[in-house]
């Protein structure tokens, strides 16, 4: 009788966590996971609806972030997480995460082409061993809405510089890849990632425009052309206390830049963003070689601090 009674109550057990994600799908389980996380972040998450279970993929529709000046930073029609409680039983635990809809502050338009953004990662442990991002259509107003939520001041900045949207790859693992495609900045850069030291493969060439971003500025000036990168190499460097990165940069290459006569050029320095939303840019040392003259260009400066955040 005991036993009985005891596997009755342990059939109750597995039955309540088997309901869970059931209970949390409800609009009373959504509601209440919302506003928990809401009241742990600064700004505000909406969703309209969510389908879990512990064996399949998760569904989520109607994503809406907005952030403390009530802005909507980000809006997701349909996102698709192929991930389910099996995962954690693997040494390599796999991830896939689709958007479908993804845009910025305006609704995405059905008519457009097929806006859809994925993210691909493997574990090994606790570290992350892969990542992968893929998007045809990625739309650059999303990375304004977050910059402006830092600085106002950086409002259109991305879109000045990149374009309204872009086709993006990016693979990270020993072997890193990246391919961006916009209308004004164009690059295709792979190398190697050995520890937390990063260099390039082979000579990359890429196309920038920065005219937009000029005249955003209101400077009068025409800047656009190819750059071949010849040289690049950054390293992690153990991060201080008050830290959110710390690098060593070092990159070589040449121009060919309308109304830019210089043709060869070098720069290395220390790079390092504390908490606080400084960004720190130390020793540096710039050589710019022009045609026809000897001796380069130099500029040294010992330490620069620019303020990140309002």
């Amino acid at each position: 009788m005991k036993k009985t009674v005891l596997f009755f109550y342990i059939g109750l057990v597995f039955a309540f966590i088997f309901a869970i994600p059931s209970l949390i799908s409800t609009r009373w389980g959504k509601e209440s996971v919302l506003f928990l996380i809401n009241h742990r972040i600064q700004g505000t998450v909406l969703l309209n609806e969510w389908q879990l279970n512990w064996l399949g993929s998760q569904h989520l529709k109607g994503i809406e972030i907005k952030d403390t000046k009530n802005r909507v930073i980000l809006q997701c029609e349909n996102c698709k997480v192929e991930f389910n409680i099996l995962q954690f039983l693997k040494d390599s635990p796999h991830f896939k995460i689709h958007f479908d809809g993804l845009s910025g502050n305006q609704p995405y338009d059905n008519t457009k082409d097929k806006n859809h953004f994925a993210i691909e990662g493997l574990f090994k442990g606790k570290q992350l061993e892969k990542l992968q991002l893929h998007a045809d259509h990625f739309p650059i107003k999303l990375l304004d809405n977050v910059l402006s939520g830092i600085n106002s001041k950086y409002h259109h900045f991305a879109t000045s510089l990149f374009g309204n949207e872009a086709k993006l790859t990016l693979n990270l693992d020993s072997n890193v890849a990246l391919h961006m495609h916009s209308p004004n900045v164009q690059v295709d850069l792979m190398g190697k990632l050995i520890e937390d030291t990063f260099t390039l493969d082979k000579p990359a060439m890429h196309f920038i425009n920065l005219n937009p971003l000029l005249s955003l500025y209101s400077i009068d000036q025409k800047i656009q052309g190819n750059a071949t990168i010849r040289d690049l190499t950054v390293v992690l460097k153990q991060k201080k206390e008050h830290s959110i990165f710390d690098t060593d940069f070092r990159i070589e290459g040449e121009l060919a830049f309308e109304n830019i006569p210089l043709n060869h050029f070098q720069l290395s320095c220390q790079c390092s963003l504390d908490k606080k939303g400084i960004f720190s840019i130390d020793n540096l040392n710039f050589y710019g070689y022009f045609p026809n003259v000897t001796l380069p260009m130099h500029v040294f400066f010992e330490a620069l601090d620019i303020p990140i955040f309002d």
